[in-house]
């Protein structure tokens, strides 16, 4: 059964392409959880990373993040950040929050975005 499995893989990937087979695994591994998910579930845990406060000190929303999954079924989250100038009251853009998110807590990863989003 698994030789069979193996075959038929090997022959879709000949036919689509290895972006197209690893969209159709992902679909099977489940779906990547949405950022209101994520806030629900590490309320908990990290109980400011969502904060109004939070995001108003730097100069982001909700809608900003986005949610990456992985093909080895790691999910990470990230926004980029702004600093606002005191003296002209610009916002400068500072780089990226990124987090891997764990099910229940929002760790802190050495991985750059490039990293992420290619992973």
């Amino acid at each position: 059964m698994v030789q069979a499995w193996n075959i038929l893989l090997v022959v879709v990937k000949s036919i689509f392409g290895d972006n197209k087979i690893n969209k159709i695994m992902e679909k099977k591994k489940g779906k990547k959880p949405t950022i209101a998910e994520i806030k629900r579930n590490t309320k908990k845990k990290a109980p400011y990373f969502f904060d109004a406060k939070t995001m108003k000190f730097f100069g982001q929303r909700m809608s900003d993040y986005k949610v990456h999954k992985c093909a080895n079924g790691e999910v990470y989250i990230y926004a980029k950040v702004y600093s606002t100038d005191y003296r002209t009251g610009k916002k400068e853009f500072m780089g990226y929050t990124t987090r891997e998110y764990t099910g229940t807590d929002l760790k802190n990863t050495s991985k750059k975005l490039i990293q992420i989003t290619n992973c």
